[in-house]
């Protein structure tokens, strides 16, 4: 039988192991939350971006601008872009490969556009857009979290 004095102390010493052991999973639940949430920022910042140069490339497509104004929304899709291109480098690397092909495919689009090919730009362009919204939304699936 143990006696007052061992008891007091086993249980000060179990009590303080229990209690450094809570604070460390805590800390690691914490963490690991705060980083799924700063993807889902990221990611919701590029499905963003891919919105914002579908509205402009519409704005290109069917609105008769003025030169200056199709010089100033093609250079807004440049922004939207470089701002892509730096989420994608920095922070979210299993994107870069879907990226490189949706540069690839609206690289291929303008040049159609600017040649005049007309026909079946709109939709090259959407099915480019929809296929990297898929990728980010499967990597949003995969690496950020849901409230459900």
């Amino acid at each position: 039988m143990l006696d007052q004095n061992t008891t007091t102390l086993l249980a000060a010493l179990t009590g303080g192991l229990l209690t450094a052991l809570g604070g460390f999973l805590t800390n690691c639940v914490s963490e690991r939350t705060s980083k799924r949430k700063e993807v889902r920022n990221m990611l919701e910042k590029v499905y963003k971006n891919l919105q914002a140069i579908e509205r402009a490339d519409a704005r290109l497509q069917y609105d008769e601008l003025s030169p200056t104004t199709n010089m100033e929304v093609v250079l807004e899709i440049q922004n939207y872009m470089r701002e892509l291109e730096l989420l994608v480098d920095f922070y979210l690397p299993p994107l870069k490969s879907s990226l490189a092909e949706y540069r690839t495919n609206l690289a291929s689009i303008q040049e159609d556009g600017l040649s005049g090919e007309k026909r079946g730009r709109r939709e090259k362009f959407e099915i480019a857009t929809k296929k990297f919204m898929a990728s980010v939304t499967t990597l949003f699936k995969k690496k950020g979290y849901s409230y459900f």
